[in-house]
């Protein structure tokens, strides 16, 4: 589904639709004030110019896209995950799940579109 909206236009209306949405600075993770209780959003930092609308989780359960506290996309499914390099068990606590994706969406030079569940299946 293509968006006529800028990137600057969604982000700024996030908010106004009940959605947070988290900074990534130089100084660490900025979790946004809602993100405890309702969806947000996040610019993905292994994906750039992709945002990904969350629900707050702090594991990985089901076969699913997560976002991690770094602002990271991965597939992950019990105690295994794709952090990008392929499938590995993970150590308990050695990622910080804040998200779990219900949309990834993305700008091309038609606008703003959403990635098909193909996408989040990893």
């Amino acid at each position: 589904m293509t968006h006529n909206l800028t990137r600057r236009a969604l982000l700024a209306a996030a908010p106004a639709g009940g959605i947070a949405m988290m900074a990534t600075t130089g100084g660490g993770t900025q979790y946004p004030p809602q993100a405890e209780d309702g969806p947000f959003l996040v610019d993905l930092t292994n994906r750039p110019g992709d945002v990904a609308l969350c629900y707050p989780c702090d594991e990985i359960v089901h076969a699913l896209a997560y976002v991690t506290a770094d602002g990271a996309l991965i597939y992950g499914e019990g105690n295994r995950a794709n952090l990008g390099d392929g499938w590995r068990r993970l150590d308990p606590g050695e990622i910080e799940v804040i998200g779990r994706v219900a949309s990834l969406h993305s700008k091309d030079r038609r606008g703003w579109f959403t990635y098909g569940s193909g996408e989040l299946a990893g």
